[in-house]
């Protein structure tokens, strides 16, 4: 039947946009204990009031559900960012993360927002994942966003959000880049959810939501498949290809938030869409690879669950929390233009 919404552990029905906002303020009020400016009138108390409003009206409109798309994304991450932060302020996250909270409520508005916005809501998965992420920090040097604790050895996590297609395999080979200059295996992890604007969807009348993530999950596939293909090139030949040694695995996912038009009263629904690709011990000879699989699979059920049950995802404990590591300088090298032997040694 048009308009019919099977149950599904996704749903959020317009009532239940005061509990997230509730949320919000919590996860507002904890970052304003860390001092960060722009919370009184930023683009979180903005999504806050927006979706009280919903519930208010309790209905989802046709004509604003872009912008309370991106309420309930900014929501989301913010619950899940400052779940991941200790009680005591931490200057070096903190300078960062203020960088997440500029511009306003519509996606588009500031891209490095977004960008600041991706890492550190990865960093709260890979914290719920068991993987005891540490923000890598070094003045002047690009490293890769983290540094993490698995099964006794460390793996490095470089996250980038795709905003554009035509500048994503870019973004690939400089997150590799970052995740090779601390020397580590690691992982790269692809936020592709802004290539998505599945309001756009909203005029149409679908028998279920089924036909419409078949759709999404199609369209997901196919732009995964040219990274798998840019990878394989990168191990095999070109000037990148001792930087691609350290790759253990890709990560990419999307989160998304659509309606089915023949009942705006009732869900919005978040999907997150995954897909993890792992490089072969054979290819690369790291001791870790079974176990970044392993955290490859937590992370999946924990993006699984972000957005169960009305964003009601739990605290984490107080001592748990996202923690820094300070990089020490990329050590010197040698131009391959100089040919000039060193001076010989005194005597």
């Amino acid at each position: 039947m048009a308009g019919h919404i099977p149950d599904n552990p996704y749903r959020l029905r317009a009532p239940g946009c005061a509990d997230v906002a509730d949320k919000l303020d919590a996860a507002i009020d904890k970052l304003r204990k860390w001092g960060l400016p722009g919370l009184d009138d930023g683009p979180l108390p903005t999504a806050s009031s927006y979706l009280r409003g919903v519930t208010a009206r309790g209905s989802y409109e046709l004509d604003r559900l872009r912008d309370t798309a991106a309420a309930l994304m900014l929501a989301s991450d913010f619950i899940q960012i400052a779940y991941a932060l200790s009680d005591a302020r931490n200057g070096a996250i903190a300078r960062e993360l203020v960088k997440s909270i500029r511009g306003t409520l519509l996606q588009q508005d500031d891209d490095r927002a977004l960008d600041f916005r991706s890492q550190f809501l990865f960093g709260s998965v890979l914290l719920k994942a068991g993987a005891e992420p540490r923000l890598v920090t070094s003045p002047n040097n690009p490293v890769p966003d983290y540094l993490c604790k698995v099964a006794g050895g460390e793996v490095t996590v470089e996250t980038k959000r795709v905003g554009k297609e035509t500048t994503a395999l870019a973004n690939l080979d400089k997150a590799v880049g970052q995740i090779a200059s601390l020397g580590h295996p690691g992982m790269v992890v692809l936020d592709m959810s802004g290539l998505y604007e599945p309001y756009e969807f909203s005029t149409d009348v679908m028998d279920d939501l089924s036909g419409f993530r078949q759709r999404v999950v199609a369209s997901f596939k196919a732009r995964i498949a040219p990274y798998q293909q840019h990878i394989l090139g990168r191990k095999e030949t070109g000037d990148m290809t001792e930087e691609y040694r350290h790759l253990m695995g890709v990560i990419c996912f999307a989160r998304l938030c659509f309606w089915d038009a023949g009942d705006l009263a009732s869900p919005g629904v978040h999907v997150p869409l995954l897909n993890g690709m792992l490089m072969t011990r054979e290819t690369h000879g790291w001791a870790l690879l079974p176990q970044v699989f392993m955290l490859q699979q937590k992370i999946k059920a924990v993006l699984a669950a972000l957005y169960r049950d009305g964003l009601a995802i739990q605290p984490n404990d107080p001592s748990d929390a996202i923690s820094t590591y300070s990089a020490a300088p990329a050590p010197y090298r040698r131009s391959r233009r100089s040919r000039r032997p060193p001076p010989p040694a005194a005597r």
